[in-house]
């Protein structure tokens, strides 16, 4: 498998400081996964056919995973990712207003914008599985306000 440093390298246009910052996120990206009880995946824009590509992947050890296939290299039209694609051009975090359930496990879903530089140069979909989801305890509360405020 491939390192992100790697693959930006290889389809994506970014200086080494920004490589960096994103080097440095995916180092601690753990915890935000598991707090969120969601997995992450890190988008960069393919420079040469403006797709959104995957350079980070992340599983939570707390909850479901959404993603059993590792997608890290994988391309997906803005079309296929329309809330990263919108986090990208509008640099806000983009929530989904309901679960999506289009493959048979409900997601929510939310695309947060990772700005160096005063740039979007990434974009971190959170993703978590709602199939087996019931009323949160006070802690899990707590996990998931630590994770907003993280994000």
């Amino acid at each position: 498998m491939s390192s992100l440093a790697e693959i930006v390298e290889a389809k994506v246009g970014l200086d080494t400081g920004a490589v960096d910052h994103l080097q440095a996120i995916v180092g601690d990206w753990q915890i935000l996964a598991d707090l969120s009880f969601a997995d992450l995946l890190l988008f960069c824009r393919d420079d040469l056919t403006d797709q959104l590509l995957v350079v980070a992947q992340m599983r939570p050890y707390t909850a479901q995973t959404v993603y059993h296939d590792d997608l890290v290299g994988r391309e997906f039209t803005p079309d296929e990712r329309p809330r990263v694609d919108r986090a990208f051009r509008e640099g806000r975090i983009i929530r989904r207003p309901s679960p999506d359930a289009s493959t048979g496990i409900p997601v929510r879903e939310e695309a947060i914008p990772i700005v160096h530089q005063d740039e979007v140069i990434a974009v971190v979909a959170r993703q978590a599985n709602l199939s087996t989801v019931r009323s949160p305890s006070a802690l899990e509360l707590n996990y998931l306000e630590i994770a907003d405020v993280l994000s």
